[in-house]
């Protein structure tokens, strides 16, 4: 068993499962930036910020990992609200 699945993750907010969901979605971050009303660089400092809560080496271990912790779901329609 992996000890970053046991591990509970720094919060998470609200917009960061946002941010999480639309990158697992293969969205970038023009395009979150634009769904979301948000800047560029905004939605980048969300990753960065979501990587380092949850100790994670890249985007794809973000994602992965975001699974593994159940923060999002496999397959879960992209929602903002």
């Amino acid at each position: 068993m992996l000890a970053s699945v046991n591990s509970k993750p720094k919060q998470i907010s609200r917009r960061e499962i946002e941010i999480i969901a639309a990158l697992s979605h293969g969205m970038s971050s023009q395009e979150i930036s634009e769904k979301l009303f948000i800047s560029v660089h905004t939605v980048d400092t969300h990753r960065r910020n979501i990587i380092q809560k949850i100790k994670a080496k890249n985007t794809a271990h973000l994602i992965r990992k975001s699974f593994e912790l159940g923060l999002v779901q496999p397959y879960e329609t992209f929602y903002i609200g």
